[in-house]
């Protein structure tokens, strides 16, 4: 799982670059949490639903919320730039780029209709 979300980080990162961002690894770990975030948003509705506890979708949104504002303090804290670079030079010749950059394109375009979704359907209060 570790190695997976390296990549990730280590492909929106790239993205960000390529783009002419100034602080594309800020942006990576932001977007990458963001992610993780919705797809615990989208378990938690679930389960909430599933055991029967009412709450309502403010907290849920609080919760992607917290993870967003945990993302920023925590990027800022760790070394982004250090880490890209090291990934770098690991997947600087990968094979087969553009299906594995459709795959990390997917995996964040899956968690936000997983999270929609879970919204729609568990409803809770």
């Amino acid at each position: 799982m570790r190695t997976f979300f390296n990549y990730c980080f280590y492909r929106y990162a790239k993205f960000y670059k390529d783009w002419g961002d100034n602080g594309p690894y800020i942006m990576a770990f932001g977007l990458l949490f963001l992610t993780i975030a919705l797809y615990l948003g989208s378990i938690i509705n679930f389960l909430c639903y599933q055991i029967g506890i009412e709450y309502s979708n403010k907290v849920n949104i609080g919760v992607v919320v917290f993870c967003c504002v945990f993302d920023f303090v925590f990027s800022i804290l760790l070394d982004s730039e250090g880490r890209y670079k090291k990934l770098e030079k690991k997947y600087k010749n990968e094979n087969k780029v553009k299906l594995k950059g459709w795959g990390v394109g997917l995996f964040i375009v899956f968690g936000l209709i997983c999270y929609i979704v879970s919204l729609v359907v568990f409803k809770t209060a």
